[in-house]
């Protein structure tokens, strides 16, 4: 079947929602048990926050419980590494699955047989199918990678063919759909117009004890911000379990980070498993008694956007010179001083260095003030707060949490040593406050409206880089006639060299190739800066040792990854 043409756009990517969640645990009893059966192991999470809904692709979830309900065709391991989930194989150019036709692609994929959604349903090619139309369909926009697909074809159950009009390198991240059980979502909503199912599932959280997923887990309980608990899903067969799967149950205690930080130590006796805690959580992690604190690299990069709607901000020297005053070693030791080598965090480029992809000759950026204030000078602006002249006047945006008020606070003082008047401001992280930081341009968003001068936030990565794409295309400047999720040029750059190498990088197959090209994307970055990298935010996880076969993954909310092997020891 063709996709129709307005729904296939090329190189967009998905506006990344942020959220800082803090978990922890309480002391977990069994459940069902019976004087015939032993009780069901069990792994409690308790946290800071509560996912906006379980429909996958459709509700906000930055802890990643959604891991446990949902599986993909083909997913990434710790490493970044694909592995065959609900496909027989991952499909690839060596194995005949991935073929170059003409000028573009088929991707074909093979189902494992037997596959069933939670409530004992078929899971076939055609809820794949259905998965992709829904995922296209206006109403929920995750066309991202989806839109690189000219036409698709199922012809059997187990089988989907993909037809990509040019080659795309990063189709197994964000080209491959999501099964979605068609069967029960007509049922549920009823209806069978693909518009009127996509509209109804954006709008439903998803979280009934009868709604059907296709991961390890379904629900058995919820209390909407309050509990959740997972149990798992008998029907589910496409990953092998490592022994008795937990029931997971999930408690918000506090909303507040530092509460649950002082939570936590009150009750690390009972405490298996904590994920997501934000770098400010660490001073107070230290000493905790039975636990053991780990901080790793993410794929999520600390930095600050300058927006080239702000005169000053369009001259390269200015950028440089904003660049040279920060002692980025200085900001990280500072923000992070209970973190063994804090120092390793600082960033050099775009991409991180847990990813593949990362360009490991970049250097971190050299601290110079009187460097910074030659440059201004240059560009004909004062040197010194109270001096004579023409001042760079910045408004610094960032959330209202307690390491970025400290971030931009730094940043500030280290902009003011070269005479630059800057003006932090702070803002609600929610997307659904009015004008929040990452609220929709309707609800005039910060980053959505640009009103900022510097931004200062992560960059969220997947295990493929592809997304960096919309960062720098001009045609993704959101504005009141261009908005929506997949405008993502924030800075307003346009520069069409720029734009043109991730679209180039993203035209092969042959992962060396796609490899040279991101280096260039990142060389080209730190060449014009219309970022300014920082640290790499570290990952934290607090664990006492009895969840079993616990690793956590770089890429955002992912720590859950392979939560069909875990057990409790």
């Amino acid at each position: 079947m063709n996709i129709p043409h307005h729904l296939r756009r090329r190189r967009l990517t998905a506006a990344l929602a942020v959220a800082v969640v803090a978990l922890t645990a309480l002391p977990g009893v069994g459940r069902g048990a019976t004087t015939t059966a032993p009780a069901r192991p069990v792994v409690v999470l308790t946290g800071t926050a509560f996912p906006a809904g379980l429909g996958a692709g459709v509700a906000a979830d930055p802890i990643g419980l959604q891991a446990a309900l949902w599986t993909s065709l083909v997913g990434f391991d710790d490493r970044l590494r694909p592995y065959a989930a609900l496909a027989a194989r991952v499909p690839t150019l060596a194995n005949g699955d991935v073929r170059v036709t003409g000028g573009g692609m088929t991707v074909t994929i093979h189902l494992k047989p037997g596959l069933r959604f939670s409530d004992g349903s078929p899971l076939t090619s055609s809820d794949v199918a259905f998965g992709l139309l829904l995922n296209l369909d206006p109403a929920i926009g995750n066309s991202f990678g989806l839109d690189e697909i000219a036409h698709y074809a199922t012809p059997d159950a187990r089988t989907v063919v993909l037809q990509f009009g040019d080659l795309y390198g990063a189709y197994l991240a964000y080209a491959l759909p999501l099964a979605l059980p068609r069967r029960y979502f007509e049922r549920k909503y009823h209806t069978s117009n693909i518009h009127a199912l996509a509209l109804a599932y954006r709008r439903d959280p998803y979280d009934s004890l009868s709604d059907v997923f296709s991961g390890p887990y379904r629900v058995t309980e919820v209390a909407p911000g309050q509990r959740l608990t997972l149990a798992p899903n008998p029907y589910f067969t496409a990953l092998r379990a490592a022994g008795t799967r937990p029931e997971l149950r999930y408690t918000v205690l506090s909303y507040d980070e530092s509460a649950l930080t002082q939570d936590l130590r009150a009750r690390d006796a009972g405490v298996d498993l904590a994920l997501g805690l934000g770098p400010a959580t660490l001073p107070g992690l230290r000493g905790l008694s039975g636990l053991r604190v780990t901080t790793s690299p993410s794929l999520a990069v600390e930095h600050l956007e300058l927006n080239q709607a702000t005169p000053a901000l369009r001259s390269l020297s200015v950028r440089q010179a904003l660049q040279l005053a920060i002692d980025k070693r200085a900001l990280v030791r500072a923000l992070f001083p209970a973190s063994s080598n804090p120092t390793r965090f600082v960033a050099t480029s775009l991409i991180p260095p847990s990813s593949p992809y990362h360009d490991s000759s970049s250097g971190v950026s050299p601290y110079s003030p009187a460097g910074a204030r030659r440059l201004l000078t240059a560009a004909g602006y004062a040197t010194t707060l109270n001096g004579a002249g023409r001042h760079v006047t910045l408004t610094l945006v960032t959330t209202n949490d307690p390491t970025r008020q400290r971030e931009a606070d730094l940043i500030a003082r280290a902009w003011a040593a070269i005479g630059v008047r800057v003006t932090p401001r702070l803002v609600s992280a929610s997307p659904s406050d009015q004008g929040g930081f990452y609220a929709p341009f309707d609800r005039g968003g910060v980053l959505a409206t640009r009103s900022f001068d510097a931004a200062l936030f992560d960059l969220r990565l997947g295990p493929d880089p592809a997304t960096v794409a919309a960062l720098f295309d001009p045609g993704r400047i959101p504005t009141s006639l261009s908005q929506g999720a997949l405008r993502r040029n924030y800075t307003g750059i346009d520069d069409e060299a720029l734009a043109s190498l991730p679209e180039r990088a993203q035209a092969s197959l042959d992962f060396a190739s796609r490899q040279r090209g991101y280096v260039r994307v990142q060389r080209e970055v730190n060449t014009l800066l219309p970022y300014i990298v920082l640290y790499e935010r570290p990952q934290i996880v607090v664990d006492d040792g009895h969840v079993g076969n616990l690793r956590p993954a770089p890429q955002d909310a992912a720590d859950l990854w392979n939560v069909w092997e875990w057990t409790r020891r």
